[in-house]
């Protein structure tokens, strides 16, 4: 019998979600909206990350969720997306390697900004405050493809 093709190859942000619960009085010391989704730069994550008790750390992104879904439903799927050579990007590309899904991109080295995160602080009556840092996801070129 020969190999299964792939089903459905998606191409996104590479993200990695870090949750963490916070009170009302954290969301205003930081201007934060409740139930708001902002981008924010990477000073602004790396202040966040440095105030919080980390929950759990996910991989995310829509398209990627997308393609997790398919893979867990039985479909041989990949994914396309930038991430950088960090301890975010070696666990985004572990999570998707783990429900069998192909990742087929180079990871960024050096200089390029650190992988991509979603800061998704959850406030005791499950309201979610969701920060986003887009960091190297968005440079993605065609020479980073694995074919």
């Amino acid at each position: 019998m020969s190999e299964k093709q792939i089903s459905v190859t998606g191409i996104g942000n590479a993200i990695i979600d870090i949750i963490a619960g916070v009170d009302d009085r954290f969301l205003d010391r930081f201007n934060l909206t409740k139930g708001s989704m902002k981008l924010i730069c990477e000073q602004e994550a790396a202040d966040l990350q440095a105030k919080i008790k980390v929950k759990k750390v996910i991989s995310g992104g829509s398209v990627a969720n997308t393609i997790a879904g398919l893979a867990i439903l039985g479909n041989k799927v990949a994914f396309i997306g930038k991430v950088k050579n960090d301890d975010l990007g070696n666990a985004f590309e572990e999570d998707l390697k783990k429900l069998g899904i192909i990742y087929c991109t180079k990871k960024a080295e050096g200089d390029h900004p650190p992988t991509a995160c979603c800061i998704v602080l959850s406030t005791p009556d499950a309201a979610r405050t969701m920060n986003t840092f887009l960091g190297v996801a968005g440079m993605l070129y065609p020479e980073d493809i694995d074919t």
